[in-house]
């Protein structure tokens, strides 16, 4: 019969595993709540809003683009996104105020600012210039609101449509600012396709026809993750089951 020494040991063990089996498994909040004290507390508390405003800004943006432009509805677009994006601004900048060890907390997220900025450089009105300032803006919008999904929505599904998701609203922005495809309704629906399906995109600028064969590289891509991922899934359901 096992004495109260070792039952209290063996207590210790068991404790001892569930904790490092929680650890494994822990959220990425609960690693920036630790780190980062009531930064992370913040993060925490607003992670959920955070997500939600990503997505909702990404619908916006695109809704932006393909409304008519000058009309009244781009404009509504446009200030709901400038708002949205202080939102982000704002709650970026009050977790840097609350981190214990601000250079510790800018080394670990060195490219938020970055993300943060890229729209603004839609100020710039020259040429070139600004196209790559609305491709920047695209860069931008695609991150936040995908990084926004891929957090509402785990697994391997998930990272992939996320990721898919970005591919096609960034490769739009090329192909609408550089590649001549206009309008960027259509342009949304050729990229679409080619990223899905590998459908040409028969547009004969060279930075189209570059995209063409990008895209045409990511359907093979995405339709070999896409059955990794199902079978993974049905695999783990099928092992759950049994």
């Amino acid at each position: 019969m096992p004495t109260t020494a070792e039952t209290s040991q063996a207590s210790v063990h068991a404790h001892g595993a569930a904790s490092a089996s929680e650890s494994e498994v822990e959220p990425a909040w609960v690693a920036s709540l630790r780190e980062h004290g009531r930064a992370g507390l913040l993060y925490a508390r607003l992670h959920g809003v955070m997500a939600a405003l990503g997505i909702i800004f990404l619908v916006v943006f695109v809704s932006e683009r393909v409304a008519p432009p000058g009309s009244p509805l781009t404009a509504v677009f446009r200030a709901t996104g400038l708002v949205i994006w202080a939102v982000f601004i704002l709650e970026f900048l009050a977790r840097l105020a609350l981190a214990p060890k601000k250079r510790a907390f800018l080394r670990a997220n060195w490219w938020h600012p970055l993300l943060l900025l890229l729209p603004f450089l839609n100020a710039v009105r020259a040429g070139s210039a600004l196209r790559l300032s609305r491709l920047g803006r695209a860069v931008s919008a695609s991150l936040r609101g995908t990084r926004s999904a891929r957090s509402r929505f785990a697994g391997r599904l998930g990272t992939l449509v996320t990721v898919t998701v970005a591919v096609v609203l960034v490769a739009t922005d090329v192909v609408f600012e550089f590649g001549g495809v206009r309008p960027y309704a259509k342009a949304l629906h050729d990229v679409a396709l080619a990223t899905v399906t590998g459908e040409p995109l028969r547009a004969p600028s060279v930075f189209a026809q570059t995209m063409e064969v990008l895209l045409a590289t990511y359907s093979a891509v995405f339709f070999a993750a896409l059955a990794a991922a199902l079978g993974a899934y049905f695999l783990e359901h099928k092992h759950e089951t049994g």
